[in-house]
């Protein structure tokens, strides 16, 4: 006589505005594909999802979903809605898990907590925080000030913004001091949600004493009044490394960033306004040289492994699981030079031996500077994401440790990308 399955349903709540739905729906329809494929096999034990998405009402600045059961998990971006949207998915997980242990059921499961990924939301707060945690010379982040509209001063982020003439960060962070020129970049404190978050300016001139300049406050969006300045790496080598946290499983790739500094360069006699979602026309030659960064960037190498440890070390810092990084290559004693005929010659000079795909003597010098952290970002480039985002929501749902990164154990490297 055949039994029933025994089959464990959790019901999963969608919470964001309209802009993360595309993935929402991607994640239910693996789901679905999923549970049908495993329906026709002779299992007699899974796992079953069910989903539910969450309206938000700002009159009344609440949530429901419009069914009798609450959900045991809630995947979210509520940064994504108007900010007092937070407090009522606080108030709605509260209710909802008062009600279950009624019922002695499990509190709702948040993926991640509200108070963890507000941390990153605000440029401020996270480049403070990171200055003074992250271990170097592994890597260290830009020097950071914060800048309130109408204020009549920076203030520094971090100790290392407070010091600026240390030799280990001058050499890797290029000449800061107010007297001397340089290249900035200003973005709004807030780093999601409207539009002006994804906006910012870059120019080249002294470091702002007290205000940011007015040719530079003109581009920028006038519903802002807090802004984060840095310095901005002209001479990085022309990538940015995207990293993508899921659980303890870590991805890496490499976006050309040549096109921008292209842009930025043509029009370099004043400031650059600069929108971070407007994307600029990939080079031809980019498609053999992403083969050469798949290759160095892969599962197992030491580039990876040190991306993996820098995801390590953010984890314990931030307490987040799903998330992403953007990491800068700052090759070291080239800052100087990036508006020099020799700086430019460094920028196009080939980052991998043409015969053997070696990486250079240029790229392994390179320092990884962490210019970006993002909550719940679009896993853009990963293969199977969906498969592995249910993967970590359930061993949430089933409280099951997931396995460490057997790649990341031992030794820390030093910091620079090694070859």
């Amino acid at each position: 006589m055949s039994t029933a399955p025994r089959e464990r349903q959790f019901v999963i709540a969608f919470c964001s505005s309209e802009r993360k739905k595309p993935f929402f729906e991607k994640l239910q329809r693996y789901v679905e594909e999923k549970e049908s494929l495993e329906r026709e096999g002779d299992d007699d034990a899974h796992v079953t999802f069910s989903f539910v998405w969450m309206q938000y009402d700002p009159e009344r600045n609440n949530f429901s979903t419009g069914t009798e059961n609450d959900a045991d998990l809630v995947l979210h971006k509520v940064s994504t809605l108007p900010p007092k949207a937070v407090g009522a998915l606080c108030r709605w997980c509260a209710a909802a898990s008062r009600r279950r242990r009624r019922k002695r059921m499990p509190p709702v499961i948040i993926i991640d907590p509200v108070e963890l990924t507000r941390l990153v939301l605000q440029r401020s707060l996270l480049y403070k925080m990171l200055d003074g945690r992250l271990k170097r010379p592994l890597c260290p982040v830009p020097h950071s000030w914060l800048w309130i509209r109408d204020s009549a001063s920076l203030t520094p982020l971090g100790l290392s913004s407070f010091v600026l003439s240390d030799e280990e960060d001058t050499e890797v962070m290029g000449a800061s001091q107010s007297s001397r020129e340089t290249w900035w970049i200003v973005k709004s404190d807030i780093s999601t949600g409207p539009s002006f978050t994804h906006q910012m300016v870059i120019w080249k001139g002294c470091r702002p004493e007290k205000s940011l300049p007015e040719e530079v406050l003109s581009l920028l969006s006038s519903c802002v009044n807090s802004f984060v300045l840095q310095e901005f790496f002209l001479h990085a080598i022309s990538v940015v490394i995207k990293v993508y946290c899921i659980g303890t499983d870590v991805f890496v790739k490499a976006v050309p960033t040549a096109p921008l500094l292209r842009c930025v360069l043509s029009k370099m006699g004043g400031p650059v306004f600069v929108d971070s979602q407007e994307k600029f026309p990939i080079d031809a030659g980019w498609v053999k040289e992403e083969a050469r960064w798949r290759n160095y960037l892969a599962v197992g190498g030491r580039a990876y492994t040190q991306c993996s440890q820098i995801a390590e070390q953010l984890v314990r810092e931030l307490g987040l699981t799903l998330f992403g990084f953007d990491l800068l290559l700052v090759p070291k004693k080239v800052s100087g030079q990036c508006d020099t005929p020799l700086g430019a010659s460094l920028r196009d000079a080939p980052l991998f031996d043409e015969v053997t795909g070696a990486p250079s003597a240029l790229l392994c010098s390179a320092t990884p500077v962490i210019v970006d952290v993002n909550y719940f970002p679009g896993f853009s480039g990963v293969e199977n994401v969906a498969e592995h985002v249910l993967d970590f929501i359930k061993s949430k749902a089933l409280g099951t440790p997931v396995s460490k990164r057997s790649s990341t154990e031992g030794k820390l490297f030093n910091g620079n990308f090694c070859c």
